[in-house]
């Protein structure tokens, strides 16, 4: 599992950086909170976040573009 997922993530950085992208990925552990308290969060696998502004110290607040 984390060989594949190790492999992805670089996949899916390497494709952003060869397009010149602005998103972020994050792996796990990695907090994403989709409702607004901050108590309840999911941690996908890899997650990918364009809008810098749902990323601070806790996680991502807000779904990712992709998980």
């Amino acid at each position: 599992h984390q060989r594949i997922s190790g492999k992805l993530y670089q996949t899916i950085a390497n494709y952003i950086d060869g397009k010149g992208g602005k998103c972020e990925i994050y792996a796990a552990p990695f907090a994403v909170f989709l409702n607004n308290d901050d108590m309840n969060y999911i941690e996908p696998d890899i997650s990918v976040i364009c809008d810098l502004s749902k990323i601070d110290d806790k996680g991502c607040h807000g779904a990712p573009d992709w998980v």
